[in-house]
């Protein structure tokens, strides 16, 4: 809500209304044209429009706009992200795809034995220089994926499916019996 003071817009409240015209018996329900008497006034917020989040930021603006067709309405500007930003958010995507290929890789291969996959596997053992060779292929694609990122490849959902992989070729159990 805002009040019209000397042609500026400047939030505003029905309280301050109130405490602004003691001597003004109010409605409980204050119509819109009730409020326009006293220069005050609902607002609303545009519909945001289209922009690339990778790039460039929403901010509301500080003061409404009045127009025929929408009453006063809060826009929005389209701002470029600062440097700082923008490697704040590639970090923040490296840390999510790390945490998601971790999790793809534990869910798989429970990752505490993936150790001991490493271990066996250094003992010339099959199933688990399978499971190890696997782990390292999705850690490759981590990497791989990281470095596009770093190369200002966009980030996508997609950069969180490890599956594309594939799937752990043995259990850990198996791992274990062999």
């Amino acid at each position: 809500m805002i009040r019209v003071i000397n042609g500026q817009p400047v939030p505003y409240t029905k309280t301050q209304l109130k405490l602004d015209c003691p001597n003004t018996s109010f409605p409980n329900e204050m119509s819109l044209e009730f409020l326009a008497q006293f220069d005050t006034y609902e607002t609303t917020v545009e519909e945001p429009p289209a922009y690339d989040a990778m790039t460039h930021k929403l901010v509301k603006r500080e003061f409404p706009e009045y127009a025929v067709e929408t009453g006063w309405q809060f826009k929005h500007d389209i701002v470029p992200l600062t440097q700082e930003e923008l490697d704040q958010k590639l970090a923040d995507n490296i840390k999510q795809m790390d945490i998601v290929c971790r999790e793809y890789i534990d869910n798989a291969a429970h990752w505490s034995g993936g150790i001991l996959a490493n271990d066996k596997a250094k003992e010339g053992k099959v199933k688990a220089k399978a499971v190890a060779d696997w782990t390292m292929a999705v850690w490759q694609e981590f990497y791989t994926r990281a470095a596009m990122l770093h190369g200002g490849a966009p980030f996508t959902p997609e950069m969180l499916d490890f599956s594309t992989v594939g799937t752990c070729p043995h259990t850990m159990a198996e791992v274990l019996a062999e």
